[in-house]
């Protein structure tokens, strides 16, 4: 049970509040009841190292006046001896190891009799006088006279005959000498082996209520009616009876007690389920199946994990879609079930699905400034575990080391103890997933000119960067997608020249073969003189500054001439070449140094955008 839940339960229930025990230790509380300066619990803060736990911090522990009660509180799992004071009148709660009903129920056991002066109210009832104008208008506390047992009518012999020598025996086996913090689960274990086998064809059926019930609890009768219904439930009839007796049933499977194996247990769990418990007692399904999955764990039946761990496996599942996604598919659906911002970009549905299925792995591929999956996903979360919370089971050791549910969650033994390690939703997780989702929106809407303009949201800086820079990526690789492709095959071209050559040749008359000759070989003279020219301009252009970042010389020249205001139409049109191609090609080969377009037309006129000039001062080195 959480602290703050306690505290809240106590002032809503019964208006009390925890007080400072001493005015300098923030460590220690105590809780009184009114008109009175005795406290009846106390709350504190012990630290780890001083129980023995090798972890930083404290465990919150809970002291409360239980009276003779406090012994048979002692025995529960969660409860121990006190922890400030040594009394057998008090009983010691680690708060994190018991249920939220149990500590209720304590509390109110201790706050009544506190009430009532430490006496015991058991077998008393309030009398309300009828005259509430007289003189005795107040509560008066009668005792109920106890029901009269019939079996005292009985002599000593008659009682010692109806009594089977099992029973019998059982009886006599309990050792009374074990310490109460053991005791319980121990005796339960010992006298549940003696009676594995036993049958019973009681007439009577006595009911059965009791806390943590074990065969010590039981009268002869109780214990006859109970050995009778389990004698029936293993022959497969299952018939309504007393819930103390399911629960007795239940510690007896999960401590090995009658079964040939961990997995016939399984097997008599699971059947109890389906014929007992959904049929007359669903209200305990929820602890059978928090305790069946635990015997898969505890007793390593790994065949029987993915039948039991189902809401686990399917958590998972959304985990890996979210962390690892394969497509945009199964990261939209996984999407859905933990955040709420849906369907609203202007953008086409399947174009926006694809975009945010690039942005998501880019957020998760960075690791430089910021961690997206364990700052807005989930967290890897250890804890000590206990098994078979609320239930009695006598100490035994798990049968595994390692028990795997899923890639990401896992039983494991560490120095004698169980430890259970899983991804669990960060804080505020829906809210910050719903951020990022906004800003791809917003950015998306702001890089493609659609929708109305959102605003702003409080993430986290680092992370609207990446997502601007993913989102533009992912608008120059659909551009760049949507250019037409012109493929020449250049394999034909000797045998078309061949053809033409041949072809050429028949054409010509005498007259024009005699001239081709002498041509050719003025040509020979001319292509040494060329090869010569060819040489020194080679030579010319290695001494040439190199262009930087991979333009051609039209390129530079067109852009050089843009930025200084000249001329260059003229130029473009000796070489047959379009304005737009040369425009697109620069921006394209200067994106990643400006991060956008540099060049825009106005029309038909190529400019500069003027935000950029400076940027390009900077990368040419020359002066605006």
């Amino acid at each position: 049970m959480l602290t703050n839940d306690l505290i809240k339960y106590l002032k809503q229930k019964y208006s009390l509040t925890f007080k400072q025990m001493l005015t300098n230790n923030r460590n220690i509380f105590v809780l009184m009841v009114p008109n009175s300066n005795d406290f009846f619990a106390i709350l504190s803060r012990v630290p780890n190292k001083e129980i023995g736990i090798n972890k930083n911090g404290h465990a919150i522990t809970l002291d409360l006046k239980c009276g003779e009660f406090s012994q048979t509180l002692t025995d529960l799992p969660g409860f121990s001896q006190a922890f400030r004071i040594k009394s057998d009148k008090w009983v010691g709660i680690w708060l994190n190891q018991v249920d939220d009903e149990e500590v209720k129920k304590a509390v109110d056991y201790a706050y009544k009799l506190a009430l009532n002066g430490e006496i015991k109210t058991t077998g008393q009832y309030l009398l309300i006088p009828e005259d509430e104008t007289s003189q005795k208008n107040a509560y008066q506390a009668e005792t109920i006279p106890p029901r009269k047992d019939i079996s005292k009518s009985k002599s000593s012999e008659e009682k010692k005959d109806e009594i089977p020598r099992e029973i019998a025996k059982m009886l006599q086996s309990y050792d009374y000498t074990i310490l109460p913090a053991l005791g319980r689960q121990k005796n339960f274990y010992h006298q549940g082996q003696l009676m594995a086998n036993y049958e019973d064809n009681y007439e009577h059926n006595f009911v059965f209520n009791h806390f943590y019930p074990t065969y010590h609890d039981m009268t002869v009768h109780q214990l006859r009616t109970y050995f009778t219904w389990r004698s029936k439930v293993r022959k497969g009839i299952y018939k309504s009876t007393s819930r103390s007796y399911v629960f007795i049933y239940i510690y007896e499977l999960l401590n090995q007690i009658g079964v040939k194996s961990p997995e016939d247990g399984y097997q008599l769990l699971k059947k109890l389920y389906k014929e007992y418990i959904l049929v007359y007692d669903s209200e305990i399904k929820t602890y059978l199946n928090n305790w069946i999955k635990d015997y898969v764990v505890f007793y390593n039946l790994t065949e029987h994990k993915d039948e039991n761990f189902v809401k686990e496996n399917e958590q998972d599942r959304l985990y890996e879609d979210l962390l690892n996604p394969q497509d945009s598919i199964k990261l939209i659906n996984a999407l859905k079930g933990v955040a709420s911002y849906h369907g609203k970009s202007p953008l086409e549905a399947n174009k926006y699905q694809e975009l945010l299925f690039f942005v998501w792995q880019k957020l998760l591929a960075n690791r430089e400034y910021f961690n997206f999956a364990s700052e807005i996903l989930f967290t890897l979360t250890e804890r000590e575990y206990y098994f078979f919370s609320r239930a009695l089971l006598y100490k035994r050791t798990p049968h595994f080391d390692n028990f795997e549910i899923t890639s990401n969650r896992k039983f494991y033994q560490k120095n004698g103890h169980t430890y259970y390690e899983y991804f669990s939703p960060v804080a505020r997780q829906k809210t910050k997933i719903n951020a990022v989702l906004h800003e791809i929106d917003r950015l998306s809407r702001i890089e493609y000119h659609k929708g109305r303009k959102l605003k702003a949201n409080n993430l986290k800086a680092a992370m609207v960067i990446v997502i601007e820079q993913a989102i533009r990526e992912f608008h120059a690789q659909e551009i760049e997608a949507q250019r037409p492709k012109i493929e020449i095959d250049l394999s034909n071209l000797d045998k078309i020249r061949l053809d033409a050559s041949k072809t050429r040749e028949s054409l010509l008359t005498e007259e024009e073969k005699t001239l081709e000759l002498e041509a050719n070989g003025d040509q020979e003279d001319n292509s040494k003189k060329v090869e010569e020219t060819t040489s020194e301009k080679e030579q010319n252009q290695a001494i040439e500054k190199e262009i930087p970042y991979g333009l051609t010389e039209d390129e530079y020249m067109f852009l050089m001439a843009l930025w200084h205001h000249t001329s260059w139409k003229k130029e473009l049109q000796q070489k047959h070449l379009m304005t737009s191609i040369l425009a697109d090609s620069i921006n394209e080969k200067l994106f990643d140094e400006i991060g956008d377009s540099l060049i825009e037309f106005n029309g038909d006129e190529p400019l500069i955008i003027e935000d950029y000039l400076p940027d390009l001062a900077e990368l040419f080195g020359e002066e605006e």
